[in-house]
């Protein structure tokens, strides 16, 4: 397995490096591992357990060689800064859409930051009241006068309709039979008060029942939901404000094979390669990270090597466009180790040795 990690030290070693070796790191890991954690794992049956029974014999069953880069970069001072001011009005079903954010006075790391430079800020956030409704949230129907009820078009508002039986006429006419001494029959015509209206002429109307008017289809009780607030009656505003980022313009670029960071964290590596003087190759210029400048030095290659190379080549060269790093700028290349192992009891844990002999770093799965 190998690994590259990118990032800067300013010594130039143009001799051979000699690596750390898998005794070194697994000793030093030994001196540092929790006491308890060790006993866990480590304690055999009917003997007092030691730290220093614990060996690398037992415990390191494969032994991995790869490279990692180191170089530094600085923070472009447009993004340290963000950009402030804009602001964005919603309404209020969207407000919950976005992500706002409330730092509390604390600083960001810019590496760590995954998102914008310029966020909602919680702090921001004001209530608006909406200029068409004026914070109602509706708005009154002009068709019914804010209503809720027009005039009945079926009967003109008057509350009846012509009777259907006598035309309005208040009576209707019958056809009687009249028979004379010789039995023939004649008819005759009688007019009687209309039965349905009660001889008036007129009937309640049926669209209306007699109220004279009927609710209006224009509208919900007299308004309808202003769309402009869609309701709410008022609207949020919420400004963007830069993310405070540390006042540092100077961090480390960090690469290496993705199947690697479950056991190692990249940021991890970064701080405790900052924290040490740990020493290897020293390069002034980005193009000799490659085989034939870097093997007489260390001694051996990897196949992994050459692709995490030219990743860390294409990073350099895309940086130096925005002038975060400099062309003639240190670039450090660690050897190191990596170390599978098993506890007596068959925890299985990683170990990782970066550096030269006698001047190195040791990192950890956590050996949970």
């Amino acid at each position: 397995m190998s690994e590259v990690i990118a990032l800067i030290f300013y010594s130039v070693i143009k001799m051979e490096v000699q690596a750390v070796t898998s005794d070194e790191i697994f000793q030093e890991w030994l001196r540092n591992a929790d006491g308890k954690r060790l006993k866990k794992y480590f304690e055999k049956k009917k003997v007092d357990f030691k730290r220093e029974h614990v060996s690398a014999v037992e415990t390191v069953y494969d032994v991995s060689k790869f490279i990692v880069i180191y170089f530094k970069k600085k923070t472009p001072e447009a993004f340290a800064k963000g950009e402030d001011g804009k602001v964005e009005t919603v309404t209020a079903d969207k407000l919950g859409k976005y992500r706002f954010y409330d730092f509390q006075g604390k600083r960001v790391d810019f590496d760590q930051w995954k998102g914008d430079t310029s966020v909602p800020s919680l702090a921001s956030i004001r209530r608006v009241d909406c200029q068409k409704c004026h914070g109602a949230g509706t708005i009154g129907c002009e068709k019914c006068g804010r209503s809720g009820r027009i005039k009945c078009d079926k009967c003109s508002g008057t509350g009846k309709t012509s009777c259907s039986s006598c035309k309005g006429t208040g009576s209707i006419t019958i056809e009687l039979d009249v028979y004379d001494a010789n039995n023939k029959k004649r008819k005759i015509q009688k007019t009687i008060p209309c039965p349905k209206c009660g001889h008036t002429g007129s009937d309640v109307c049926s669209k209306c029942g007699g109220g004279r008017s009927v609710l209006c289809r224009n509208c919900d009780g007299g308004s309808n939901i202003c769309k402009d607030c869609k309701g709410f009656g008022v609207y949020y505003q919420f400004k963007y404000e830069a993310v405070p980022f540390l006042s540092q313009r100077q961090s480390a670029m960090v690469f290496y094979k993705r199947d690697v960071e479950k056991f190692i964290d990249k940021k991890e590596v970064e701080q405790l390669l900052n924290s040490r003087n740990t020493s290897g190759l020293t390069l002034n210029n980005i193009e000799d990270l490659t085989q034939g400048r870097l093997v007489p030095q260390l001694n051996y290659w990897t196949p992994d090597a050459d692709k995490i190379c030219n990743e860390a080549k294409k990073e350099f060269k895309k940086l130096l466009k925005t002038r975060e790093v400099e062309q003639n700028q240190k670039i450090m290349v660690f050897p190191a180790l990596q170390l599978r192992c098993k506890s007596t009891k068959g925890k299985s844990f990683e170990l990782f040795g970066i550096g030269s002999s006698g001047n190195f770093v040791v990192l950890s799965d956590g050996f949970k």
